[in-house]
């Protein structure tokens, strides 16, 4: 599985359930919000390029992260 792949490189992987949006930060100058609409199966992609949002983008990932439970495949 790519999840398998992305651990034999390194890349640490955690899961924290978030309903209706997924949040992907590139280096905190920029970010990309999806926000998910289930009902009409919809995605919708925010490209972030603000550095204050960015920013305080960053500052909740990093929250969210502490909070989740890492990833363990075997």
């Amino acid at each position: 599985s790519i999840l398998k792949e992305y651990m034999k490189q390194g890349i640490n992987l955690r899961y924290y359930p978030l309903n209706n949006f997924s949040l992907l930060l590139v280096d905190g100058k920029e970010c990309k919000i999806t926000l998910k609409n289930k009902e009409y199966d919809q995605k919708f992609n925010i490209h972030i390029k603000d550095l204050s949002l960015s920013e305080a983008m960053q500052t909740y990932f990093l929250g969210i992260w502490e909070k989740s439970e890492k990833i363990n495949l075997k």
